[in-house]
C-alpha cells in the first residue's frame, strides 16, 4: 500500500513534519479524522463511518500523546 504514494506527497508530509514535528503533524491528522466523523454524522447520517474515524482519531490522539512524553 505504501509504494502507491506519490513522491510529491512524501515530500509534502516531510516538509510539514519539518514545520511542525510529527506530534504536530499528527494532532493535525486527529483534527482530520474528527472532522471527517463529524461531517459524516452530521451530513450523511452514516454513524457507522463516522464511529470509525471517531476511532482512528483516538487512536491518532493516543500515539501523539506518547510521543510528547
Amino acid at each position: 500500500m505504501y509504494e502507491e504514494y506519490k513522491k510529491a506527497d512524501q515530500l509534502e508530509l516531510e516538509l510539514m513534519v519539518d514545520r511542525h514535528g510529527i506530534t504536530g503533524v499528527l494532532w493535525m491528522l486527529a483534527r482530520v479524522c474528527a472532522d471527517k466523523a463529524d461531517h459524516l454524522a452530521t451530513d450523511w447520517q452514516d454513524e457507522t463511518s463516522a464511529k470509525q474515524w471517531e476511532k482512528r482519531m483516538a487512536k491518532v490522539e493516543s500515539l501523539a500523546t506518547k510521543l510528547d512524553q
